[in-house]
């Protein structure tokens, strides 16, 4: 199967962390800039718009072996805001424009499956400015589930298998802030 989606998506009043100045000292808004550090404040963006195209797939190699994809492609931008005129036209911080994920899923049986993910985005912004860029990161998990009686049915699963280093946040002051490391899960499920 392949699947097909185009969206636009418009919102208002849209709350983001906006940045105020960099001005260290006391500061009658946020009580203290330190130096290399910047004020923000949560502030209503009026109007933003995210336009792009999706596409999802599944194939069946065979009986046993199939192939999922998906990759989006978003352009999120704030059209006009209140808060400073420099942010009109910027992109929207934590909106990549690249991701996607292929997976490969193996069922041996009809209990058991097996499957292997990587997945990936591209570099985003931290902030309204789009002066701070977060690196990008591929991933890689690997999974297990058994159907182990009628009611029973154990999922074991690694995330983030070569512990990519996957960052989240960019401060003013360069302190990186990241995900979650190399992990693994177990999962009973059970129905009553």
């Amino acid at each position: 199967t392949l699947k097909l989606n185009v969206f636009h998506y418009k919102l208002d009043d849209l709350i983001a962390n906006a940045w105020l100045h960099n001005n260290p000292g006391p500061d009658d808004l946020v009580g203290f800039v330190p130096p290399g550090g910047s004020a923000s404040q949560r502030r209503n963006i009026e109007e933003t718009t995210s336009t792009g195209v999706e596409i999802e797939s599944n194939l069946e190699l065979t009986n046993f072996v199939s192939l999922d994809f998906k990759y989006t492609y978003t352009q999120s931008e704030i059209q006009s805001n209140d808060v400073n005129p420099i942010f009109n036209g910027k992109d929207l911080p934590q909106s990549p424009r690249n991701r996607g994920y292929a997976q490969v899923n193996w069922t041996p049986s009809d209990k058991t499956r097996l499957w292997a993910r990587v997945s990936s985005y591209d570099e985003q912004y931290e902030d309204l400015n789009n002066a701070r860029r977060i690196e990008g990161a591929t991933t890689i998990d690997l999974g297990v589930s058994t159907q182990l009686d009628e009611n029973n049915t154990l999922s074991l699963r690694v995330e983030n298998l070569t512990d990519e280093i996957i960052e989240t946040g960019l401060a003013t002051s360069g302190l990186i802030s990241t995900g979650v490391e190399r992990s693994a899960w177990v999962q009973w499920d059970l129905k009553i």
